[in-house]
């Protein structure tokens, strides 16, 4: 069995890394993998597995993955022309997301929950709210498009409406308040999270948006 530790480099300080649509159509061969940081994916068409914790996942559009930082996971795909597996990809330091959320007291305690659940379920599954979910990630592709400078506003905005999703979408993840203990990568870690002040303006935005995040 492969396994490999894929660090994730954050250029220029950055918050958060994006990768958006990610299209194969030809060959995909999965392996075992983690990262320093907390990675989330979103299934937008395609079929396979994910594998995480000696646990299986089907993969199909609208499921939602958040695989801890650390974590051993295995994503694997059966990809063909008329198959293609297609997804998006941004990874963020858990310390630096929460420091994002403050003032979002219920929705930060969700995203703990997420990246330091000692049972959480890492597969969430929003086929009922797929057209919100790509409607959110489209909107902070072609923001960031629009502004190359990394924009910790719109960051903000694509934490608070996914988490909106998932509260909605899925509850079993709260079945176990435990906390795992932290690895002493991850204490380091947390030593280092940048501080980031609360972005100014943020709630003013949030009545504008789909009653997703309401």
């Amino acid at each position: 069995m492969k396994q490999l530790f894929e660090p994730v480099v954050f250029e220029e300080h950055k918050t958060l890394v994006w990768d958006y649509k990610i299209f194969t159509d030809d060959y995909y061969k999965g392996y075992y993998y983690w990262h320093q940081c907390c990675e989330i994916m979103f299934v937008h068409g395609g079929q396979g597995n994910v594998v995480v914790n000696q646990l299986m996942y089907d993969i199909r559009r609208g499921m939602l993955f958040f695989f801890q930082p650390y974590q051993l996971h295995r994503i694997y795909s059966e990809v063909s022309p008329a198959c293609p597996f297609e997804r998006s990809i941004f990874y963020i330091d858990p310390h630096v997301a929460e420091n994002l959320l403050v003032g979002f007291s219920k929705r930060k305690a969700l995203f703990t929950t997420l990246w330091r659940g000692e049972n959480t379920h890492c597969a969430i599954n929003l086929e009922d709210r797929v057209e919100i979910v790509e409607w959110t990630l489209e909107q902070y592709d072609h923001n960031k498009k629009s502004n190359p400078s990394e924009n910790t506003e719109d960051i903000s905005m694509l934490i608070l409406q996914l988490l909106s999703s998932i509260k909605t979408g899925d509850q079993q993840i709260f079945q176990s308040g435990e906390r795992r203990t932290l690895s002493y990568s991850e204490k380091i870690m947390s030593l280092r999270a940048t501080k980031m002040p609360c972005v100014g303006g943020l709630k003013r935005r949030i009545s504008s948006l789909p009653a997703i995040i309401l």
